[in-house]
């Protein structure tokens, strides 16, 4: 009877010191929202961590993090937070000590697509966003199966439709990795990373506090699976420190192992998917055979081809000067320039050529994407007033005699996009914060015709066409082509495209793609 007691009393005291524990669980949107992972995810979370004792609290109020009211929180959960949720150098520096100082932080998804204006959550996160390659049903590899966080899903790979991301800035060797992409499952050639680690979890001590971070997430699918649930509930009390778990970081993979076991995988291929994985690997992955093996395979069939030619350049890039005569590599990258269907790689290839005085070489963008622009600017906006108060451009553009703004002239040059659609606006117009730029274009069609503009940028922006402004966002993200999708219809002949591309720090990027109002393709010109 006694005994019974004592762990009534135990259980009471348990259930007591959970219920002091207070969670935040911030849905904050200033660039793309991801409405039903936010909107239907939260309530989920809030359920979980009630069923815990917690006390939830949801939240797209940046109030939460004044000083005197961050300190409140055992655990803040990101919930597909974008661009900048708050600013203010005391709020960043409140939640960045709470977490410090032995509160948890869960991000979820798109919390790798807000404050790139602020190094140090990014460097909590381990990374930023930097593409989605894959959309579709996929598979994630679970690499702890008896780490506390990952029994959840009974040492099985975890199945789901979801958008995956690839990060830049992030390191294996920085954080635990629980889970990651089974390549198996996607288009391997659409993925970014010469390395091929597509983390999908991981975990780190952060101070006193702890980090959790999941790319799933995109939609409330993802949320509302019930094996997931369970892994959030696990990884709820791990963040905010009520069991313990292995944070030992991981280690970096071994590429001399990997490099010798692809040579023979290569070598005694049955199948395309076996030569391309192997392929995958050898493009970063240093071995005496590679480059001879990946030449031998461009050839092959398309997709066999673009993994070889993606895998000569990354070989060719690491030899620094150290591969075959210059002619001989002039023609390797050629060819691999033909074949190579990963706009990341087309552009290392076409670097590398201009580098060895190789001109005229052709421009290959995604279908649809406006490729010839005439850009404008640095135009300066310490005060972030030319949102909506603009200049000259936003009336009338004249190519021939630029324009002048607060005292400045500024001239109009023309610029090619990268193979990927994208304008690079640091390198047309120069490094620079708190300024914007312009983009313009001309674009001809035969016939009236109904379109969707679907356009991507870093930072804000505003569009125009034909004098007419269609809309604008002003906040702080990174470029995802095609976050912004406008119906249109462009008249027969010459349409005006008018960009304003908005620049607070770091990365300066736009880009316009011209679709059907189903994605179908459509028929235009271009300016050059």
């Amino acid at each position: 009877m006694r005994r019974i007691a004592f762990v009534l009393v135990l259980g009471c005291f348990a259930t007591a010191l959970a219920a002091e524990k207070n969670v935040l669980i911030f849905g904050l949107t200033k660039g793309f929202r991801h409405g039903d992972a936010v909107d239907k995810g939260s309530p989920i979370m809030k359920g979980i961590a009630e069923g815990l004792g917690y006390q939830a609290t949801i939240s797209e109020d940046p109030a939460c993090f004044d000083p005197d009211k961050a300190k409140q929180w055992d655990l803040i959960i990101f919930n597909n937070c974008t661009g900048s949720p708050f600013k203010e150098p005391e709020r960043q520096k409140a939640m960045m000590d709470r977490i410090k100082g032995g509160a948890g932080f869960m991000g979820f998804h798109a919390a790798t697509d807000c404050f790139y204006d602020w190094p140090e959550y990014g460097e909590m996160l381990n990374g930023y966003f930097a593409g989605h390659p894959w959309s579709q049903k996929v598979r994630t590899r679970i690499e702890d199966p008896e780490h506390p966080l990952m029994k959840p899903f009974g040492g099985k790979p975890f199945e789901i439709g979801d958008e995956i991301y690839q990060y830049r800035n992030y390191e294996r060797g920085k954080v635990r990795v629980l889970m990651s992409l089974d390549l198996s499952s996607v288009d391997a050639s659409r993925g970014g990373r010469k390395d091929r680690d597509y983390a999908m979890c991981w975990i780190r001590p952060w101070g006193k506090g702890r980090l959790y971070y999941m790319s799933h997430g995109h939609g409330a699918n993802v949320f509302e699976d019930k094996t997931f649930q369970e892994h959030v509930k696990v990884a709820m009390q791990w963040a905010i420190g009520d069991i313990e778990a292995d944070t030992t970081p991981s280690k970096e993979l071994d590429r001399s192992a990997l490099a010798a076991k692809a040579v023979e995988s290569l070598k005694n291929a049955k199948s395309d998917e076996e030569r391309i994985e192997a392929l995958g690997i050898l493009s970063w992955c240093p071995h005496k055979d590679a480059l001879d093996l990946a030449v031998a395979q461009l050839d092959a069939s398309p997709k066999v081809a673009s993994a070889a030619a993606d895998a000569a350049a990354g070989i060719i890039t690491a030899q620094k000067g150290d591969g075959p005569p210059i002619e001989k590599t002039i023609g390797i990258l050629k060819k691999a320039l033909a074949c190579s269907a990963t706009p990341s790689v087309r552009k290392e290839i076409r670097k590398v050529l201009v580098d060895f005085g190789v001109k005229d070489l052709p421009l290959q963008v995604p279908p649809g994407f406006i490729a010839y622009w005439a850009v404008a600017g640095p135009v300066p906006n310490p005060k972030g007033e030319l949102f909506e108060k603009g200049a000259p451009p936003e009336t009338g553009v004249n190519l021939q005699e630029g324009f002048a703004f607060d005292g400045k002239d500024f001239a109009w040059k023309k610029v090619m996009s990268d193979d990927d659609g994208i304008v690079n606006l640091n390198q047309a117009l120069g490094n620079g914060n708190q300024v914007i730029g312009y983009m313009y274009a001309e674009v001809t069609v035969e016939k009236e015709t109904e379109v969707e503009l679907r356009l991507g940028s870093d930072d804000g922006f505003v569009l125009w066409l034909n004098g007419a402004r269609l809309g604008g966002l002003d906040g702080n993200r990174g470029n995802n082509p095609g976050s912004d999708k406008f119906k249109a219809t462009l008249k027969a002949g010459a349409n005006k495209v008018l960009m304003k591309v908005i620049q607070g720090g770091g990365d300066w990027s736009g880009c316009l793609q011209i679709v059907g109002p189903k994605g179908e393709a459509v028929a235009f010109t271009v300016a050059k």
